[in-house]
């Protein structure tokens, strides 16, 4: 516990860049559907996967901060829509999965960031979010019959879902790596490191 601590205190800038990032990630999933007539599939959690994952040199604590963001997101949603506390809800692992994938996603971007690579890592991203959680929905068998015809049904519903998840992506990509970027030209070199 010492040596967390005190990597913490060397690390002060490291740590207000990490809760930064949870705390974006999180209000974006409850604030903009609030503002926007919630958009559904528009948040910064994407985005954030690709971020942690191309910046920090720990694949293990960029899963962590992403899995933190969802985790805080969805316990917040829970008591925002339903009234109630949950730390989990049905199904909640194949969104998780999701993230976790996406998060080695944004790892293959590292020391390699272009915007055609940002473009490619974002609909691949996209696709792989549409393609495990609506497998995901199709399993739990509340909305669809558990039949190919169900599984088709499935993925066709969801397509206009699909949309939002892409724009968000492109969106909050482009805002997280850019406004990185700035900050690194901004500040000296050696005060923005990579985790």
């Amino acid at each position: 516990m010492k040596k967390i601590i005190q990597a913490l205190k060397e690390n002060t800038l490291d740590v207000k860049i990490l809760l930064s990032i949870i705390l974006f990630a999180t209000l974006t999933r409850i604030a903009i559907p609030s503002f926007l007539g919630h958009p559904p599939n528009f948040s910064a959690i994407d985005a954030t996967a690709l971020f942690c994952g191309a910046y920090f040199s720990r694949r293990s604590m960029a899963c962590l901060v992403v899995l933190l963001s969802v985790w805080m997101g969805d316990i917040l949603l829970s008591k925002i829509v339903m009234g109630q506390w949950n730390l989990f809800y049905s199904g909640f692992y194949w969104q998780y999965g999701c993230y976790f994938l996406i998060t080695f996603i944004g790892a293959a971007l590292k020391d390699k960031v272009s915007p055609l690579r940002l473009a490619s890592a974002c609909l691949t991203s996209s696709i792989v979010f549409f393609g495990i959680s609506n497998f995901g929905v199709w399993c739990s068998g509340f909305l669809y019959p558990q039949t190919v015809d169900g599984l088709i049904t499935c993925y066709v519903s969801a397509i206009p879902f699909f949309k939002n998840t892409l724009l968000s992506d492109l969106f909050f990509t482009g805002l997280l790596f850019g406004s990185f970027n700035l900050i690194k030209i901004t500040l000296p070199y050696n005060e923005v490191k990579q985790n």
